[in-house]
């Protein structure tokens, strides 16, 4: 029905609009003026006005519940503020947000005043310099975030949005609309997913060292134990004497000595891969030179290394995690990249951070594809990389794009001095 009524009013208002333009222009051309039935001219101007103005208060009022309805739901208190006066006018939800008492001021720039001051110190550099881009006109919205002291014994964090209502003829605010959200539930959901990544960080690097700890002595058990008892069945071997075989026992005697000592290197060369005696007894760069050297020599694959020495000290002390990693990057290259080359980069510093580079020239690939899809394509190693250099509080960045190449920056804190 209400509807209907609607639809029957805004027709008469259309009726009536055409009969006035009708009449003005019938008068214009000084014809006759079409007859009102029943009704003086007057009579449908007034109809008119009041059913526009009606129309129009009815709109007005709509909108009023909607803002206020939306305003309740969202929780927010509204505010009106102006400048340079400093003029604050809230609404009772903005006074029961930020704890406004009765010994408080009521409105105006004192009650800005004790609004500021409640603001925590430590966060009002940053709302200061939002609000002052904002007056000036060099955003066009305002957004801050904070803690406040109720003066209850509860501190709040409140989420002010703001927009200028007027402005000066040079663009600084003069008369702002905004509102003021309570977002402390948000915060704490932020902060203990915080605290939850933290944990898993704390694990991961847990579970490093613990994986550390595993290939340190299963490299130990290869050399002392199994690579000792390769080299005394070689001694014993050779202990023999040849004379005493005949032409096929010597040869069978050969081959299994040189089966001994390829098992012997082979024991050598995993015991070096999980725990490299030159990194502890050299450092970094040669461990990382050696690794070079060792990955050339298995596939071809021509790999520099330029460092800037001596390096800093680093936070945990990272350097096999470091090589690690970067082993990993030089086997998805092998893997996957088609490169020709590689160069390892080490010691530029950004951010208080070391970085390692590894770069390649080989196919690339799209990252935002591989991003994607990492769990199940060539990608794993770079998330592997990616989540222990995070877990050690570092960061790793990668360039890639089809027919360009790889660069994978390694960043990892510096310890201060």
């Amino acid at each position: 029905m209400a509807g209907a009524n609607n639809a029957e009013q805004h027709a008469e208002v259309d009726r009536l609009a055409r009969l006035i333009d009708e009449m003005e222009a019938q008068h214009l051309r000084g014809g006759e003026m079409p007859v009102v039935p029943d009704e003086p001219l007057d009579a449908h101007r007034d109809a008119t006005a009041t059913m526009l103005g009606s129309n129009a208060e009815s709109a007005l009022q709509l909108e009023h519940k909607r803002l206020t309805l939306a305003l309740a739901a969202s929780g927010a208190g509204l505010y009106e503020y102006t400048w340079p006066a400093a003029e604050l006018r809230p609404s009772p939800r903005w006074s029961e947000l930020v704890g406004h008492d009765v010994d408080a001021p009521v409105e105006g720039a004192a009650l800005w005043e004790w609004f500021d001051a409640r603001i925590a110190a430590g966060d009002r550099p940053a709302r200061e310099a939002a609000r002052a881009r904002f007056v000036a006109g060099e955003s066009a919205t305002y957004v801050a975030e904070f803690r406040l002291d109720r003066g209850d014994g509860k501190t709040v964090w409140l989420r002010e949005l703001a927009q200028t209502a007027e402005r000066e003829p040079g663009g600084q605010a003069r008369r702002v609309v905004g509102v003021l959200m309570d977002i402390s539930a948000e915060r704490r959901r932020i902060e203990a997913a915080a605290r939850q990544t933290e944990l898993l960080r704390a694990l991961s690097a847990a579970l490093f060292r613990v994986e550390e700890n595993e290939r340190r002595e299963l490299a130990t058990l290869l050399h002392d134990v199994l690579g000792q008892h390769l080299v005394a069945a070689r001694l014993q071997l050779g202990a023999l004497a040849p004379a005493a075989f005949a032409p096929e026992g010597r040869e069978n005697l050969k081959k299994i000595a040189e089966i001994l000592d390829q098992a012997h290197q082979a024991v050598r060369s995993v015991t070096l891969q999980l725990r490299p005696p030159i990194l502890q007894d050299l450092g970094l760069v040669a461990a990382l030179r050696w690794l070079a050297r060792e990955t050339t020599g298995q596939f071809g694959l021509a790999i520099t290394v330029a460092a800037k020495e001596p390096l800093p000290r680093l936070v945990g002390e990272p350097e096999y995690l470091l090589f690690r990693c970067v082993r990993e990057l030089l086997l998805n290259v092998v893997k996957h990249a088609g490169a020709s080359a590689v160069r390892i980069e080490v010691g530029d510093e950004e951010d208080e951070q070391l970085v390692i580079r590894v770069i390649d020239d080989g196919r690339g690939f799209d990252l935002e594809r591989v991003s994607a899809e990492r769990m199940t394509n060539r990608s794993f190693g770079l998330l592997s990389v990616q989540e222990r250099i995070v877990g050690h509080g570092g960061r790793v960045r990668i360039d890639s794009g089809v027919g360009r190449g790889t660069r994978v920056a390694l960043c990892v804190p510096i310890a201060g001095p």
